[in-house]
């Protein structure tokens, strides 16, 4: 029994400490298991079991380093439970990031008025690069570091405390939040607030602004409106079920996203034609006129959407009344 010995003491060294005896044991009775297995079945034919024999059985269990790694599988950096939320969450802040860094530098590129477009593109690539390789580690080291907390009493008390009660009538296939569709609002909403508050903080410069001094004041104000989108993307986070305290919210913020937006397209200079050089590539009325109707249109989504949470709304009181 020699080689079964070496071969057991082969796959514990390719596991970690505290797990080394126990998958021994277990492994050496797996082993055994086949051996008196194979043994009877050599007796049945008139024969002994020899060292070739044993062999063959522990070729067919395979290397020990194989073994081991299927007692104990590596731990990925990312769990797999968290992969496809660590993947959105980075395309998403890494489109922000590359929003921002195409913002930042064609305002500069069109102050210039350069005509070097090749240029642009190595600016445009050199800030973004930059500013996505901080991103891309910050979330990364923070999806690692909840990936390697160990999840708390997964069959325990803490898993009988949902209700059947709160689950959603069958037949309202809306209730459950898509983590991409968070993710894309929360997304958005931070971008907004960043654009409108990046040229007032000390990185930014306010003559860097999009925005004309009558509109700027007006976002201010209803960032508070979107800062409660950002609480509701993050809440729709962690509950991932519709309630109509949240599709209550749903509607004031969606509607305070289309007023706001209709106000700036029909009644206010948005964008400060100082800031670029429009004249350069496109008439400055020309280009209020085409991003006030832009604005009209995105104002639809918000509407919509507030009207589609009102009905959500009486769909839950009449299933729940």
């Amino acid at each position: 029994m020699e080689l079964i010995n070496r071969y057991i003491a082969a796959v514990q060294r390719e596991l970690p400490d505290n797990k080394r005896e126990d998958i021994g044991r277990e492994l050496h009775a797996n082993i055994m298991d086949q051996v008196d297995a194979l043994s009877e079945q050599k007796a049945e034919q008139g024969a002994e079991l020899n060292e070739a024999d044993l062999i063959e059985l522990l070729k067919e269990l395979g290397h020990p380093r194989h073994v081991a790694l299927q007692f104990s599988p590596p731990k990925a950096f990312i769990s797999g439970q968290h992969k496809a939320l660590y993947l959105h969450t980075l395309s998403v802040a890494l489109i922000i990031m590359f929003m921002l860094a195409l913002i930042q530098t064609t305002g500069r590129w069109l102050d210039a008025q350069s005509t070097n477009f090749i240029a642009l593109v190595f600016a445009v690539g050199g800030r973004f690069f930059d500013q996505a390789l901080l991103v891309f580690t910050a979330i990364t080291l923070i999806f690692a570091a909840i990936s390697a907390q160990q999840p708390a009493n997964k069959s325990g008390a803490n898993q009988k405390k949902w209700n059947p009660r709160t689950l959603p009538a069958a037949e309202q296939k809306w209730s459950t939040i898509s983590l991409q569709d968070s993710f894309t609002d929360l997304g958005s909403y931070v971008f907004l607030l960043v654009l409108i508050w990046y040229p007032m903080s000390p990185f930014g410069s306010l003559e860097n602004s999009l925005f004309t001094e009558q509109a700027l004041n007006i976002l201010k104000v209803f960032s508070l409106f979107i800062v409660l989108g950002v609480g509701l993307s993050v809440w729709q986070l962690f509950t991932r079920l519709w309630s109509k305290p949240m599709l209550t919210l749903s509607v004031v913020v969606n509607v305070a996203f289309c007023a706001v937006f209709a106000w700036l397209a029909l009644f206010v200079p948005v964008l400060e034609s100082s800031s670029f050089a429009w004249s350069a590539f496109i008439d400055s009325e020309s280009f209020q006129k085409s991003f006030r109707i832009t604005l009209l249109i995105i104002a639809l989504f918000p509407g919509y959407e507030a009207m589609r949470d009102s009905l959500r709304i009486r769909q839950l009181r009449s299933s729940t009344g």
